[in-house]
């Protein structure tokens, strides 16, 4: 709840040219399924311990997809092509066109703690 909570309240992003890595985000509605999904990969530096949690302001629904906070934390290496996959569904009939997703990361690498509040974009 407080990394949910935290999220929510930020307003300043990590501008996708300064993350250490590359996300990919894709949204594909599925009758009254929305189904999505953040790829994340090909890490700039050893990223240990990885924690995460992916957000969207949808109102009415309290489930959002998690890395490291419930389950054991993840890492990615630059020496390996593993990604790390946050996934998700919204049950609307309605248009989401402007519902609004945030991550937060936060991760080890070689020179400390590195913690990320990100805006994802869609298109």
């Amino acid at each position: 709840l407080e990394y949910k909570n935290n999220l929510e309240k930020q307003e300043d992003f990590t501008a996708d040219t300064e993350l250490d890595f590359n996300t990919y985000f894709d949204i594909v509605r599925d009758g009254d399924n929305v189904n999505y999904k953040l790829i994340i990969n090909n890490p700039k530096k050893d990223m240990h311990n990885i924690k995460g949690m992916l957000i969207h302001n949808f109102s009415g629904v309290e489930e959002y997809p998690t890395i490291g906070i419930f389950d054991k934390p993840k890492s990615l290496y630059t020496e390996h092509s593993g990604s790390l996959t946050f996934e998700g569904t919204i049950v609307s009939a309605d248009d989401i066109g402007n519902v609004n997703f945030k991550l937060y990361l936060e991760y080890t690498d070689d020179d400390g703690e590195e913690k990320v509040y990100s805006e994802i974009r869609r298109g």
